[in-house]
Formats: C-alpha cells, sequence, structure tokens
C-alpha cells in the first residue's frame, strides 16, 4: 500500500545506530509506540511499530544477513559483535515484538499469520504460556483441533495463578469441545455413507 510504503522510506531515512544498545533502544521505542497504538485499537499500525522493533533486533541476532542492506541503510562494517548481554536483550525483545504482532493478529483474525510469530517465539522460548495460548486459539479457528488442544492445555498448565488467562482457556476449551463433536459428527456420517456404498 502507498501507506506502508511511505513508512518505509520515512524508516529507511533514519539512521542505523552504530552501537548495539543503541538499536536495542530504538527497538524498546518502537515497541513501546506499536503498545500505545495496540491501546487505540490501530493494529496494522502496531504491526507495522513492531515489524520495525524486529529489524532493529535482527540486526543485532542475525549473524549471517545483512540488515542493514535489507533495511536500506546501506552497509557498513562493525568493530565489535554484540555482548551476551546485548544479545540477550535482543531475544528478550525479540520475543516481545513476536508475541505483541500475533496479538494484533488475532485482532484482525489472521491466523495462519498468528501460528508463524507464535512459533518464531516459542522457537526461543518453548514455554511461553501467551505464544501457546495464541498458537491454540489461531490452531482451534483453524480447524487444527489436535494442535489447538495441545498448545491450550500446556497454557493452562504454564498459567495456573493467572485467572484472567485461565477464563480465557476456558472459553477457548469449550469452543474447542464443541468443534470436536461438530467433527465426530461428520466423520460418522462421512463412514457410515461409504459403508452403505460398499
Amino acid at each position: 500500500s502507498r501507506f506502508l510504503h511511505a513508512a518505509m522510506a520515512a524508516e529507511r531515512g533514519k539512521k542505523l545506530p552504530e552501537k548495539f544498545a543503541d538499536q536495542l533502544i530504538q527497538a524498546t521505542e518502537l515497541k513501546e509506540s506499536g503498545n500505545e497504538l495496540f491501546r487505540k485499537g490501530q493494529w496494522k499500525k502496531a504491526i507495522r511499530k513492531y515489524h520495525y522493533g524486529l529489524m532493529y533486533v535482527k540486526s543485532i541476532t542475525t549473524e549471517n544477513l545483512d540488515m542493514q542492506n535489507l533495511m536500506g541503510f546501506g552497509a557498513r562494517p562493525r568493530k565489535a559483535g554484540p555482548s551476551d548481554e546485548e544479545k540477550s536483550s535482543a531475544n528478550e525483545l525479540f520475543v516481545l515484538l513476536s508475541n505483541n504482532i500475533a496479538a494484533c493478529l488475532m485482532k484482525t483474525e489472521e491466523w495462519e499469520k498468528v501460528v508463524f510469530h507464535t512459533g518464531n517465539v516459542l522457537g526461543i522460548q518453548p514455554s511461553n504460556p501467551k505464544a501457546l495460548f495464541r498458537r491454540g486459539v489461531a490452531n482451534l479457528h483453524l480447524n487444527r483441533l489436535e494442535e489447538a488442544e495441545s498448545d491450550l492445555r500446556k497454557a493452562k498448565n504454564l498459567s495456573t495463578n493467572d485467572k484472567a488467562v485461565l477464563r480465557q482457556i476456558a472459553k477457548h476449551e469449550s469452543e474447542l469441545q464443541v468443534k470436536r463433536k461438530e467433527s465426530d459428527k461428520k466423520e460418522k456420517v462421512l463412514y457410515t455413507a461409504m459403508f452403505k456404498q460398499s
């Protein structure tokens, strides 16, 4: 879209900070801007902010990808790689930004994308309850009932003290049971029809 291209051009106009710590600060600021847009219900704009934050973070965590060229900043040599602390902070921000993108995508009901972004989170933190919950809900909407059940069960076990999360999980578990009954009925009808023909 024209708006996205204008936003990308504006973001490209900024110089990529020299220091990794400055890139982490920039990514954090983008996350905070995205959070503000999320609170206002501006999901697509929030996704853009989170996405740009991810680009800053990936320039720290990705060894073989020249994110500066990808973002249109132009390549320049670095004196040294990021410290372990900077890598750890970048991974933490990556998880937060990816989870926030998934939250926005749930609002816009883009279920396959929710699965993708939560998968990125779970690749780093396999026991992240928010990512498991969001992927479970997305799989439920995609009629991947076994995957949905597995993710929701894991999220429930990890969220035993969070009553708000447990209420949401219970709601979706009920929905899962209804879908499972519908699926079982359809299978029964299908098999009955198949056996009558033979």
